[in-house]
C-alpha cells in the first residue's frame, strides 16, 4: 500500500530544498537587482522609498535567518554532524527555501507598491 502522507511530506521537503538550493544563489542577485531598481526612484516617490526599505529589510532578515542554517548545512556536508537522520542537510535547505519564498513574497509586495506609484502619477 502506498503511504501518501510520507510521499507528500518527503516531496514537500525535497521541493523546498531545491528552492533553498537555488535561493542561495538568487537571494543576493535578486536583492541587489531590486534595491538598484527602487533606488532610482528614491527622490521621486515615497512609495519607492518604502519599497526599497522593505526589500532591504527582507533581504537582511533572510540572511540573518539563513546563516545558521547554511552553516549547519556546510557542517553536515563536511563533517559527520548531520542531525538525527540522513536528511538533515535537505531539511536545512528546505528551511532556507521557506525563507527565500518569504523574501519573494515581500519583493512582490514591493513591486505592487512601485506599480501603485506609477498609476498614481
Amino acid at each position: 500500500m502506498i503511504d501518501w502522507s510520507y510521499i507528500g511530506s518527503a516531496g514537500s521537503i525535497i521541493s523546498l530544498g531545491l528552492v533553498g538550493f537555488v535561493g542561495v544563489t538568487l537571494l543576493p542577485l535578486r536583492s541587489f537587482q531590486l534595491m538598484r531598481k527602487y533606488a532610482r526612484g528614491w527622490r521621486s516617490s515615497e512609495l519607492s522609498r518604502v519599497a526599497l526599505i522593505l526589500v532591504a529589510v527582507a533581504s537582511a532578515a533572510v540572511v540573518v535567518y539563513g546563516a545558521p542554517l547554511l552553516i549547519g548545512l556546510f557542517h553536515c556536508l563536511t563533517d559527520l554532524r548531520c542531525g538525527p537522520n540522513r536528511a538533515g542537510g535537505m531539511i536545512s535547505l528546505a528551511l532556507f527555501g521557506v525563507g527565500y519564498l518569504a523574501f519573494e513574497v515581500v519583493a512582490l509586495v514591493a513591486k505592487l507598491l512601485a506599480k501603485k506609484r506609477g498609476s498614481a502619477a
